[in-house]
């Protein structure tokens, strides 16, 4: 069984040779679709996809390898940490294909950080680390669990207060109606909007 394991460990090592050859290959491509899409009189996009035979949509991906804002080995990672990572800086999309991204993580007050590869992030986990164009700093995920955290209870309140006044109430679904309460077109409104949230 250890010369099994030994062998599995061996191939996935020549595989991952591999896949990153082919990367190396990736950003000279790119830098030709950059190159040649950068000079007066050069053809569309389009045009240039044609002619190579390959989909535009991929032809567009090399082009951004080409003029670094796209970092090739993201091309190669999946799920929702890696399209969030696309958007940020060419620097911080390099780092964090290699490194993994500090998470902050809050335990009934008391805060940790956990470092979590690429691919494993949850998309709940990227709202918090990623910005619309950079990766946030411990410091900046804080202040954005706070500023959530507000959020939630504002939210909370105002339904509250909004129960309050009501003169019904929802549960699983069904309307309980106070006593002799009456309905405007208003009051109507808000409880079909309650029901449909």
């Amino acid at each position: 069984m250890n010369a099994e394991l030994t062998q599995w460990h061996d191939m996935a090592a020549e595989f991952q040779s591999l896949v990153f050859a082919g990367i190396d290959k990736w950003t000279r491509a790119g830098e030709i679709v950059a190159s040649a899409l950068g000079v007066d009189g050069a053809p569309s996009i389009e045009e240039f996809a044609n002619k190579a035979g390959i989909d535009v949509d991929i032809v567009r991906r090399f082009e951004q390898i080409g003029r670094q804002e796209l970092y090739p080995a993201l091309l190669a990672k999946g799920g929702p940490g890696a399209q969030r990572l696309a958007a940020c800086s060419y620097r911080e999309q390099k780092l964090y294909t290699a490194e993994r991204l500090p998470v902050v993580v809050d335990h009934d007050g008391s805060v940790d950080t956990l470092n979590v590869a690429l691919g494993d992030i949850s998309a709940s986990q990227c709202k918090q680390v990623f910005a619309r164009d950079h990766v946030r700093g411990l410091a900046e995920q804080r202040a954005w669990m706070e500023s959530e955290r507000a959020k939630a209870a504002e939210k909370c309140a105002a339904e509250a207060a909004c129960a309050e006044k009501m003169p019904w109430s929802i549960n699983r679904g069904r309307v309980t109606f106070a006593r002799g309460c009456e309905l405007g077109r208003r009051e109507i409104t808000q409880l079909l909007l309650a029901l449909e949230g």
